[in-house]
């Protein structure tokens, strides 16, 4: 994560979506190659996230139809790349005995997103977009080309990014735990705790709980117009368990806001000291 220059001092302090966005580019410091976390997320859910396609996608498609998929903070790295050909394969898959339609994947960010590595890095088209062998049996194994067309969205994905009842399957992975704003009650106090700090004060916990409160049903509001009826969404983000566990005991969450205190604490010591 790096902060953007912005000229505004109120825009840098509560729209996150114009200041903050992962580090660019393929460098040892770069999002791409510091997202290990977020890969083994992706993997360890990945036997979840098709079994869901398989027992919830009940759409009927015509000869020559379109499913557009939606990836919200999709990121750039293999992430990215792991998660829309699990998505498209599955998809084939569950699709295998009626018409195949034609697969549109949206790759949704912040417009700081390095799209311009993300799509450096797409494998390249498969010939016919087809992905069965010569018996006609899904390969379900991924392979180099990609069978889906690509496009890129960029926008907070906690407001309306698309066109009403346009989108068939929408997924979102280590992305919605990341808030859109900092509470306001938060940006006038002169503190450098965070939320999963166990010795943080209720009144700042009751803070950030509330905005993503807010931020989640405006999520889940947007999303409900712009996916077709019989749709469906696959979710997962970063969370902590209720109390006051220390964070030693909240594993690697824990881990990461310990090490973002200690930062947060030397540059607000530097401030006001």
């Amino acid at each position: 994560m790096e902060v953007l220059n912005s000229e505004s001092p109120t825009q840098s302090k509560l729209a996150l979506e114009n200041v903050l966005g992962m580090k660019g580019g393929d460098g040892d410091s770069s999002y791409a190659n510091n997202s290990l976390c977020q890969l083994k997320m992706v993997q360890a859910l990945k036997p979840i996230l098709e079994r869901s396609i398989h027992e919830n996608m009940r759409l009927e498609f015509n000869r020559g139809g379109i499913f557009r998929i939606a990836d919200f903070g999709c990121g750039t790295g293999r992430n990215t790349l792991v998660v829309a050909d699990t998505i498209v394969r599955a998809l084939q898959c569950s699709l295998e005995e009626r018409e195949m339609p034609e697969f549109e994947v949206y790759f949704t960010d912040l417009p700081s997103n390095d799209f311009n590595l993300l799509f450096r890095t797409l494998p390249p088209p498969q010939q016919g977009f087809t992905d069965t062998d010569s018996n006609g049996v899904c390969d379900i194994n991924p392979v180099a080309p990609r069978s889906y067309f690509a496009a890129a969205v960029c926008g907070s994905h906690f407001k309306r990014l698309f066109p009403q009842k346009s989108l068939h399957f929408c997924h979102s992975s280590a992305s919605l735990h990341w808030i859109s704003q900092v509470p306001e009650s938060v940006q006038q106090r002169r503190s450098p705790r965070v939320y999963v700090s166990n010795d943080c004060e209720e009144v700042v916990g009751a803070a950030y709980l509330h905005q993503f409160n807010t931020d989640f049903t405006a999520f889940l509001n947007t999303r409900a117009r712009e996916i077709v009826d019989g749709g469906s969404m696959f979710i997962s983000l970063v969370g902590r368990n209720a109390g006051t566990q220390l964070m030693e005991e909240q594993g690697i969450l824990g881990n990461i806001a310990r090490h973002l205190e200690y930062a947060f604490e030397e540059l607000v010591n530097e401030v006001y000291t």
